[in-house]
Order: C-alpha cells, then sequence, then structure tokens
C-alpha cells in the first residue's frame, strides 16, 4: 500500500498506471486527468489496454464502487486519484445535503445530522481509504495525494516550511501517511537547466516527508522509464 504525494504535473499517475506492465490496474479518477496517461502510454499498448478506469464526481458512487473491489478486486492495483479530490467531493455532497434540509448525512457508513456533527471528510476518508481499501483491498494500493506548503515555528522560534496532504481536514491530512508503509514524494528536478527530471524521493529529505520498507535508493529517476518495473524487484523481495 503506497501513497504517492507531490504537486500537479510531477508524474504521480504515470508512474502508478505503469504498473499496468505487469498486471491489470483499476483507477478511480476524481481528478479527471486520465487523458495525460492515455497520450503518454499511447505507444505502449502493452500498459494502456491493461488500465480501466472510472471517473467520479460523486462520493457515493466512489464509495460504492470501492466497497465493491474490496470484497472482490480482480486487479493488480487500485489506484484513487486523488485524496484531493476526493475529500472536496464528500465536502461538496456533505453541503448539498444540508442545504436541501435534510436532517441525516451518511458519509463512509456514518450518520451524521449535520456537517458541524462530525468530520464528514475524516469519515468517508477513513471508511473509503483506510478500511476498505488498507485493510479489506486484496491488491496492491496506491493513494495519490496533493500537497501544499505550510510554514511554522518550532519552540526556537526558527521557521520552517513542510509539505502537507491538502484536504479540508488538518487531523486527517496528517493521520493517513501512518497507515502506509510506503509514503513516496514526487519532484521536477530542475537542477540541469537543459534537462528536468522527474524523481521520486523515497526517504526523509528536507521538507519532504517519505518513507520506505522496501529498501529502495533514496531519490529514484524515472524520466522516460517505467517506474513501476524498478520498485517491483522491490516488491518481490529481491531489490537490486
Amino acid at each position: 500500500k503506497g501513497l504517492f504525494k507531490g504537486e500537479n504535473g510531477t508524474g504521480k499517475t504515470i508512474f502508478a498506471c505503469s504498473a499496468a506492465a505487469h498486471g491489470r490496474v483499476y483507477v478511480a479518477d476524481c481528478d479527471g486527468r486520465m487523458g495525460s496517461v492515455a497520450t503518454y502510454y499511447k505507444d505502449q499498448p502493452e500498459v494502456l489496454n491493461n488500465i480501466e478506469y472510472d471517473s467520479f464526481k460523486d462520493f457515493y458512487k466512489l464509495e460504492t464502487k470501492i466497497k465493491e473491489l474490496s470484497v472482490n478486486c480482480p486487479y493488480y492495483l487500485v489506484i484513487i486519484s486523488s485524496l484531493t479530490s476526493e475529500a472536496r467531493m464528500l465536502m461538496r455532497q456533505a453541503l448539498n445535503l444540508r442545504g436541501e434540509g435534510k436532517g441525516s448525512v451518511q458519509a463512509g457508513g456514518v450518520f451524521i445530522n449535520t456537517v458541524e456533527d462530525f468530520n464528514v471528510e475524516t469519515a468517508g476518508i477513513v471508511q473509503t481509504i483506510i478500511d476498505r481499501c488498507i485493510y479489506s483491498l486484496n491488491a496492491h494500493f496506491v493513494l495519490e495525494a496533493h500537497v501544499m506548503e505550510v510554514t511554522y515555528r518550532d519552540i526556537k522560534g526558527a521557521t520552517h516550511i513542510s509539505r502537507r496532504l491538502l484536504t479540508g481536514g488538518k487531523q486527517i491530512a496528517a493521520e493517513l501517511p501512518g497507515y502506509f508503509d510506503e509514503v513516496y514524494h514526487f519532484n521536477i528536478d530542475r537542477s540541469n537547466p537543459t534537462e528536468s527530471k522527474y524523481t521520486v524521493v523515497t526517504q526523509h529529505v528536507g521538507d519532504d516527508f517519505a518513507k520506505t520498507s522496501l529498501g529502495l535508493p533514496k531519490v529514484v529517476d524515472f524520466t522516460g522509464k517505467n517506474g513501476w518495473s524498478i520498485i517491483e524487484p522491490y516488491l518481490k523481495g529481491g531489490g537490486k
């Protein structure tokens, strides 16, 4: 189970979907950006033809699909893209229901009277991601998430900048990474003015939290490569 985080355009979905070279991949697309995947892999039918997806704008339809997969999953890898958009869907639907005057809102199996009575975002994320995907899904699972910069001061008064998961709830954003063995930070290395590189940080560096239990190199360059094929030997326990 892996958490892929980073800014827009850093290759999170491209990397995750490259797993289709090894087995069937399903993408729960909440961002509406699968066109970039189709374009990237248009000359690699062995990858593209192994990718299936549904686009979601309704949280309950997403929840129904994830519940179905948690019971019977025919895929090698399931991807939710992304946490940020799922959180927006949750809040939008909760607010719409409240605006219609309905007295009860169901979020991830939890009934609440109003948005204020329970954190609807946390309830929905706990149900779909933690309970169904991390604990119940019989497949590899990748959750993608966007990040935002947060400035804070330590007890000595020094200023630090870190990046946290972009959701409406600070608590669930801080809690989620602890449920994953693999947390990768995606970045574009522009240190060379003539060539940009797509990289994955797998261990904590500076302000970007990351971790791996697989023994991966600290930084993985996947520019022009099948990213999943780089980590596949480690998943099987062999490494390099």
